[in-house]
């Protein structure tokens, strides 16, 4: 599985850690036969949505 993480440019990597860890942790139990997860941190850019 791969996704992009929604970040702001003033997070610390420590947030940005935590938040990756958090959205990990819930993808391991809505499915569980995940094995591969990669997570991409990417900030948000209001102009572009």
């Amino acid at each position: 599985m791969a996704a992009k993480i929604r970040i702001h440019d003033a997070d610390t990597g420590i947030t940005v850690a935590n938040e990756i860890d958090e959205a990990e942790a819930r993808i391991r139990e809505a499915v569980p036969a995940a094995r591969v997860i990669y997570l991409e941190p990417d900030v948000y850019r209001p102009a572009e949505a």
